[in-house]
This record gives structure tokens, C-alpha cells and sequence, in this order.
């Protein structure tokens, strides 16, 4: 019974072909460990022996790209430079300009206040021009109604002379200010001296 299922074996495995290795001798595998080999690693090494040269720019345009990194750099470096620069520039014209403002300002102030001073000072002595004139005047009076008294005549009163005012006198006034004069028709007129003439000064004796 065992030969039978023997001869029956065999005859099955004469079927199957030998392995590959034997037929071509390239395919013989490789002891435990190492790597197989196969036409795709075979291949690898010249592969990538080539792939340099399509990775790998060209020398003239490497050499264009750094001048042109070079070139942009300068460029830069040239715009921060000039705006630097520039405003240094409008800092100093700035501060110039505020320096001739301030001298303006205190030159504007400086005539002000001179013309202020020079106003007050033309209106004092018109005060005290009108202040001598008007005592003046007073003086003259005093003088005549003494004259009167020693001629044996009364002088008139201030009442009168209040009336007579009311009566005879004109006035205008304006921007530049206010003008007395004594009517035509008025008695006294012959008589009425030029205020002015009591601006002038004595002769001394």
C-alpha cells in the first residue's frame, strides 16, 4: 500500500518546472541577510548619476542670480541710505524753520510792544499837553476876573457862562473825535483866543 501511494507521488512532482536559478544563473538569490538584487537597483546607481544634471542650474544662471541678489542688495542698501538722508534733511529744515518762526514771533512782539509803549507814551503827554491848557486857561481867567475886581467891575458867574455854552456852542463829533467851535452870531466871538496858544510855552523875563 505505502509503494502505491509512492508511485503515485512522484509522478506529480516531475511536473512542476526547476527553479529559475537554474535556467539563468543571473537570478540565483542571495544567502540569508543580504540584499537581492534586482534590475531595479541595478539600474538605481545610473539613475541617479543623472539626476544631478537636471537639478543642477546652469553656471551662467547661478552666476545671474547672485549679481542679481548682489544688485538688490546695493539697491537697497542705497534707498535706506537716501531716506536716511532725507530725513536728516527735513529734521534740520524743520528745525531751522521753527528757529525763523520763533525769531519772527519774537521780533512781531518785540515791535508790539514798542508801538503799545509809544502810544501809551503819545497818550500821556496829550493828557498832560490838554492838563497844562486847560490850567492854563484857568490862570488866564483868574487873572482877568481879578483885573475886573480891581476895576471896580463884578465878573460874570459860571451860570452865565453855563447858558452862554448851551446857547452858542456847537459840537461834532466823529472817529477822530469831538470838535467845539463858538457860533457866528455869538457876542463873544470876537473875543474867543486860540486854544492853542496856551500850548505855547513863556518867555522867560
Amino acid at each position: 500500500m505505502l509503494r502505491k501511494q509512492l508511485l503515485v507521488r512522484f509522478p506529480s512532482r516531475s511536473v512542476h518546472q526547476p527553479p529559475s536559478y537554474f535556467s539563468d544563473p543571473r537570478t540565483i538569490p542571495q544567502p540569508y541577510g543580504e540584499p537581492q538584487k534586482t534590475s531595479q537597483t541595478e539600474q538605481a546607481p545610473h539613475q541617479t548619476q543623472q539626476a544631478p544634471n537636471y537639478d543642477m542650474p546652469p553656471p551662467n544662471l547661478r552666476s545671474m542670480k547672485d549679481f542679481a541678489l548682489v544688485f538688490l542688495s546695493l539697491t537697497l542698501a542705497y534707498m535706506a541710505v537716501d531716506n536716511y538722508k532725507s530725513r536728516v534733511k527735513i529734521e534740520k529744515l524743520s528745525q531751522e524753520t521753527a528757529a525763523i518762526n520763533i525769531k519772527t514771533v519774537q521780533l512781531q512782539q518785540q515791535t508790539f510792544t514798542s508801538a503799545i509803549k509809544k502810544q501809551e507814551l503819545r497818550i500821556i503827554n496829550e493828557r498832560m499837553a490838554l492838563a497844562k491848557r486847560s490850567f492854563k486857561m484857568a490862570l488866564h481867567i483868574a487873572m482877568l476876573r481879578k483885573q475886573l475886581q480891581g476895576l471896580g467891575f463884578e465878573p460874570r458867574t459860571i451860570d452865565e457862562v453855563s447858558a452862554e455854552f448851551e446857547k452858542s456852542v456847537k459840537m461834532a463829533k466823529s472817529a477822530a473825535g469831538t470838535e467845539l467851535w463858538l457860533d457866528d452870531d455869538s457876542q463873544y466871538k470876537p473875543g474867543l483866543p486860540d486854544y492853542r496858544e496856551y500850548d505855547r510855552k513863556g518867555l522867560t523875563p
